[in-house]
């Protein structure tokens, strides 16, 4: 196999690779409520981690045996054991719904509050307006304006002298 060739499979591969965290994550949550989210967030990235710093250590000790082939035999090798656990998971639960799973909206790592505010306000746009059988909802959700909220030009700052109540001289 030509060098192009073998670049332009590791390219797909590790296209197709990237995005595991984020399905996975995305999966989780359509069958959490809302408050459970934040742990199983933190555990799926606590594996992720785990496999991050256990995966290369393995993988270098299976090369030192084996050679340079043993790199995508060992990834082929991961990847068949979480596809096999994932069809093995869709035997033991039916899929959700649609209408009971849950928005997706994508937020740059370097977003800002404009862009934080869009996507907040998507995402209340997207929430059911009824309550889903069987799902518990938190009775606070927040709207988008609480998330973010910019100041009200119309309204003086805490910090200006002109908002400030008269102090008598004496």
């Amino acid at each position: 196999m030509s060098n192009a060739a073998t670049i332009g499979l590791v390219a797909v591969f590790g296209g197709l690779t990237l995005p595991l965290y984020a399905l996975c994550i995305s999966h989780t949550n359509d069958y959490l409520t809302p408050t459970q989210m934040p742990a199983a967030s933190g555990k799926l990235y606590l594996v992720t981690g785990v496999g991050s710093t256990l995966g290369p250590l393995s993988v270098a000790v299976l090369m030192d045996l084996r050679g340079p082939v043993a790199y995508f035999g060992f990834l082929a090798a991961v990847h068949l054991a979480i596809g096999g656990f994932a069809l093995w998971r869709m035997t033991r639960r039916a899929a959700r719904p649609l209408e009971q799973q849950g928005h997706y909206a994508t937020l740059s790592a370097t977003g800002t509050q404009v862009a934080a505010a869009m996507v907040a306000k998507d995402a209340v746009a997207q929430q059911p307006a009824a309550e889903p059988a069987g799902i518990a909802q938190p009775a606070d959700w927040l709207g988008a304006d609480d998330l973010v909220s910019a100041p009200d030009p119309a309204e003086p700052a805490a910090n200006d002298d002109a908002a400030a109540p008269a102090v008598r001289q004496a």
